[in-house]
This record gives structure tokens, sequence and C-alpha cells, in this order.
């Protein structure tokens, strides 16, 4: 019983870290590509910190916006980037 009770508290574990861990989805995908497009210059999926230099302000705290700290941002931490700085956009689009 202990070994059964030792081997689900493992399994609970891996899984909890993998959800943890796994890349952050986006939740409005359709609307997020075009932006995500433009800051994705190599068309990899991820937005590395010298994309953003060319594409955007070279002041942007790259490592705040990382959410998961891999050292790229995902369409997920693009999103939730957009909805933290200006949650209005997702009503409105951009200008």
């Amino acid at each position: 019983m202990r070994r059964v009770l030792l081997g689900t508290s493992a399994i609970c574990w891996v899984l909890a870290a993998w959800w943890v861990l796994r890349p952050m989805p986006a939740a409005h995908p359709l609307r997020l590509a075009p932006i995500f497009a433009l800051l994705d210059l190599d068309g990899d999926g991820v937005v590395r910190p010298d994309e953003a230099a060319r594409v955007g302000d070279r002041d942007l705290d790259f490592e705040a916006l990382d959410l998961d700290g891999d050292g790229g941002l995902t369409p997920g931490e693009v999103e939730a980037s957009i909805w933290a700085l200006d949650p209005a956009w997702w009503v409105q689009g951009p200008n």
C-alpha cells in the first residue's frame, strides 16, 4: 500500500511539474497571430531578445515578460504581456 501511495505521489509531482513548465499557450491565437508574426523574425515560434530589440524598444525588460525564464517569448507570454500592459486592446483592437 505504501508503494502505491508513493508511486501515485511521484506521478502527481511529475504531472504538476510538466503542467507548470509547459509552454504557455495563447488564449486568442488568431487575434495574436499578426502581432507575433511581426515580433518573431525568424519564424521559429519564439521571440528571442535580439528579435525583440530589432523590432521594438531596446529598453524593454525582456526578463520580466519571459514568464517561464527560458530566454524566449511564446505566444502565450506575449498575450499575457499585452493583457497586463493594455487590457483595452483586446476590446478595441490596435490603433
